[in-house]
């Protein structure tokens, strides 16, 4: 990194960086911290965030509710730490101001072009959670069912 003439302010980014393997972007991604879903995956299936809100309207027009869309939407709602803020609420999606960190924004936009995060979040409580950290690469959330009707 130094030869690169990179200079990182703490160990912990030093560390973070050398566990990651593809580095993503566009114009703006890094410098403005914006980011947004581009791809997502189901199973064996990839698709592009449309694919999936096709998938998601085609669900609704045959009453589906419980696809692995809705599934992917309700993980997605629920796992990330984003909350959107209040007085943004009327603008569209895109522009709607977001509390959390680039991912937790990315995924939350993608997880309200699926569906309602609001009514996602409503359905179910959290037990409990294992923040995300460098040293374990993971995440634990586990929550409980609110309430029996929905999706």
């Amino acid at each position: 990194m130094r030869k690169d003439k990179i200079l990182c302010k703490s160990l912990k980014t030093v560390e973070t960086l050398g566990a990651v393997s593809v580095i993503c972007t566009k114009t703006g991604t890094l410098t403005k911290n914006n980011m947004w879903v581009t791809e997502c995956a189901i199973g064996c299936l990839d698709m592009s965030p449309r694919q999936a809100i096709d998938r998601q309207i085609t669900a609704n027009s045959k009453l589906l509710s419980n696809t692995a869309v809705y599934q992917l939407q309700s993980v997605a709602s629920l796992c990330n730490s984003g909350e959107f803020d209040v007085t943004t609420s009327r603008l569209p999606l895109e522009q709607r101001k977001i509390t959390g960190d680039a991912t937790d924004q990315a995924v939350l936009r993608f997880a309200q072009t699926l569906g309602s995060v609001a009514e996602a979040r409503a359905m179910w409580n959290k037990r409990y959670e294992l923040p995300f950290n460098s040293k374990n690469k993971l995440m634990i959330s586990v929550f409980s069912l609110r309430k029996s009707t929905g999706r």
